[in-house]
């Protein structure tokens, strides 16, 4: 939201300048604003009655593949 407040303030005060118009960044700030805040409620309404045990899995797979691609050189370090 922080973003989107400050894209607007610089289509204000220089309004030639930006590459969106003053609509397209208000929308885009309104829309992630929403997004946002349906992914939190949605993940927290997940985690009373869920686990992080899919979670814990996923980052732990994710850094054994990034560990194996940085040691065998596929991913420059």
């Amino acid at each position: 939201m922080g973003s989107g407040m400050y894209e607007l303030y610089k289509v204000f005060t220089h309004p030639t300048a930006e590459v969106f118009s003053m609509g397209e960044t208000l929308l885009a700030t309104v829309v992630s604003f929403v997004v946002g805040w349906a992914v939190i409620r949605w993940l927290m309404g997940y985690l009373n009655r869920g686990s992080f045990a899919p979670f814990v899995v996923y980052r732990v797979a994710l850094g054994v593949i990034l560990y194996a691609l940085l040691g065998f050189g596929v991913l420059p370090a």
